[in-house]
């Protein structure tokens, strides 16, 4: 719907991120336990379905943007990202390539949420988001074989400094 319809989504507020940022921390991250009888399978599945849809909510609506920074659960973002970083390094992405999307799309998120003054305090202040950009330019660095999705992963982690380095010097210079 978001991909069809952006025109018609532009000034929608999207009101489900108290459903989504529980069902991702849940399925993808260490803290996670999907509900019996999920399948790994499914939980990844599941993964990129609520990845994807916050991605693209906040991708067609800047008031989305806004609405994501606000939300008390806004550190599941980090703790994803830290779960898929902890499989890229750990090799376990080469099994389960929907990590690697999982983190590619939360990585898109994060680098939208830069824009604002309150999304480049909240990644100032995180303990692990930074840390984890230089694991994956790391593993960028050290991968015997690069994928498509490790090039497109590490180009998502180049823009992600770039734009905080661009707003420092935006800052320093006004």
């Amino acid at each position: 719907m978001c991909k069809c319809y952006p025109e018609c989504l532009v000034d929608y507020e999207f009101d489900a991120y108290d459903l989504l940022l529980p069902l991702l921390a849940s399925h993808c991250s260490a803290d996670g336990v999907p509900p019996i009888g999920t399948t790994e399978g499914q939980t990844l599945k599941i993964s990129v379905c609520a990845a994807e849809l916050i991605f693209n909510t906040c991708a067609i609506s800047a008031i989305n943007w806004e609405l994501l920074l606000k939300h008390s659960e806004l550190s599941t973002l980090e703790k994803v990202v830290n779960f898929c970083v902890d499989s890229v390094v750990g090799c376990e992405t080469a099994v389960n390539p929907e990590l690697m999307k999982v983190c590619l799309l939360v990585f898109r998120t994060i680098t939208g949420l830069l824009a604002f003054p309150r999304g480049r305090g909240w990644i100032a202040e995180s303990s692990t988001l930074l840390v984890d950009m230089v694991r994956i330019l790391w593993v960028w660095n050290h991968a015997g074989q690069k994928s498509y999705m490790l090039a497109k992963l590490t180009q998502q982690v180049l823009e992600g400094f770039n734009d905080v380095n661009c707003f420092e010097i935006q800052a320093f210079q006004g």
